[in-house]
């Protein structure tokens, strides 16, 4: 007879693998001095390219420190939750497919091993290039002279559908470019030449700045007091 699991005997046994109250503590512990440093650096080099000087940076203020406690508390639930899907899924798929006990311990290894490698990977990569791009605005703010941020492409080939209407768009320092929930679409072609429409849902926090996407390439761009 093949093995089922219901949706509750899933949950019940991916909760008794790991305490995910403590591991999005121990996730946001871990996160915490990584994205700080970032911020940090960031900043001190966005008061430099403006003509400022680099110590003029305050990256302890109210305002950044009410972000860098939300966005690693984010980070850290947001991967776990991740994670805590993906082992359901994989561990309902064998289960119900009458896996061995050593083929549902593979899944479980795959989805904490190799794939979360991945996952954080990405994930990293997508939070260190928003890190900036706040860092960036912040220290433009405390500046003085900036009184707005611009949109830039790497104006390649390359430069997605949904970035290339962004190039050049000017908005004020506490703007968002996108808010959450906001649906994107933009014209096309697919690959049979036909024409179609492309759709993006900003459904995972507003867009202030840069990345609009996982692996995006765009950057912020200051725009002084004239």
């Amino acid at each position: 007879m093949q093995r089922t699991f219901t949706g509750q005997r899933t949950k019940d046994y991916v909760d008794s693998l790991l305490n995910w109250e403590q591991a999005n503590v121990a996730m946001k512990a871990a996160v915490e001095p990584a994205l700080l440093a970032v911020i940090i650096e960031t900043g001190m080099d966005a008061m430099q390219q403006i003509g400022m000087q680099p110590s003029t940076y305050d990256p302890y203020s109210d305002a950044i420190n009410a972000w860098y406690q939300q966005r690693t508390t984010k980070i850290a639930e947001d991967v776990n939750d991740e994670t805590e899907k993906q082992l359901r899924a994989t561990l309902t798929e064998g289960a119900n497919a009458g896996e061995s006990s050593y083929q549902l311990q593979a899944r479980i290894e795959a989805v904490m091993g190799l794939v979360s490698t991945l996952r954080a990977d990405l994930i990293a990569q997508t939070e260190i290039a928003r890190a900036q791009s706040f860092a960036d605005v912040q220290a433009w703010d405390q500046s003085g002279i900036v009184t707005a941020k611009e949109w830039y492409t790497a104006q390649d080939e390359r430069v997605c559908k949904f970035c290339v209407p962004m190039h050049g768009r000017v908005i004020g320092l506490d703007k968002n470019f996108h808010s959450k929930g906001d649906v994107q679409t933009e014209a096309g072609t697919n690959r049979k030449g036909e024409e179609t429409t492309y759709v993006y849902n900003h459904d995972y926090d507003d867009v202030a700045g840069a990345p609009l996407h996982p692996r995006c390439r765009c950057t912020l761009l200051p725009v002084r007091v004239r």
